[in-house]
């Protein structure tokens, strides 16, 4: 995917148009951008809804392509420890406590996207820049000449079209992967054993079989009842139904 320039990321975070785009098509093309092209807090909670879990805020700014191996299908959930490793060592975290009082959140000691002072990740200005702090600060602080502004609105433009074909490019993927699967899915079906009165499918302890009837549950086709090494044991989706 083509990188966006900082002018275009910053003219697509000001449109707020990404807050009408599908959870999915956010998070993924957020994920594979450098700049971060909308709200932080916004896309952590689109985060979490699409991986089904809790993400802490380390694991974005250290284990982006876990996250992104995660998003794909390539790679499972990291457990509490793993994503608790990923923190430098000697670092100590703040805790939130289920406390009455106004502010019950403690400050990071250190912030564990960029090791600063008296900031929350969430508030974090570290995520990946292109140009030092001070340099930034002098370029948001100046005003914005009219060409400037031109030059912003031509490139949300650009962005929107090439949206618009990614967004064509992943549905026509999908349309591609769905037939793919019925294949699959047939394929199975006749040429595994199938026990009728239970409404079971058996790889019959074939490497080929079992990997293709796996593939089928990982994509919500087929459940699967029993797996060890080449046997796999299986129901379909639509036997199920």
């Amino acid at each position: 995917m083509r990188q966006l320039t900082k002018m275009e990321a910053v003219a697509i975070a000001e449109s707020g148009e990404w807050r009408e785009w599908p959870d999915r098509e956010l998070v993924g093309f957020q994920l594979f951008q450098d700049r971060l092209c909308m709200d932080f807090s916004y896309f952590h909670e689109k985060l979490e809804q699409v991986l089904g879990r809790p993400v802490f805020t380390h694991e974005m700014g250290l284990n982006r392509d876990g996250l992104i191996a995660e998003y794909l299908g390539e790679k499972k959930p990291p457990t509490l420890q793993e994503i608790m490793d990923m923190l430098p060592k000697g670092k100590v975290i703040g805790i939130i406590r289920d406390a009455p009082e106004e502010d019950s959140k403690e400050k990071f000691v250190s912030c564990p996207l960029c090791h600063g002072q008296d900031h929350w990740p969430e508030d974090c200005p570290s995520w990946i820049r292109d140009v030092p702090e001070e340099e930034e600060k002098k370029m948001c602080d100046r005003e914005m000449s009219l060409e400037e502004w031109c030059g912003r609105l031509d490139a949300s433009h650009r962005v929107n079209k090439e949206l618009a074909a990614l967004r064509a490019q992943l549905a026509e993927a999908e349309r591609e992967r769905d037939k793919l699967l019925d294949a699959l899915e047939d394929v199975i079906g006749q040429a595994c054993i199938n026990y009728d009165d239970l409404n079971l499918i058996d790889s019959m302890a074939l490497s080929a079989y079992a990997h293709g009837i796996r593939l089928l549950a990982k994509y919500g086709r087929a459940t699967i009842e029993h797996d060890v090494g080449r046997r796999v044991i299986a129901r379909l989706k639509e036997e199920e139904e």
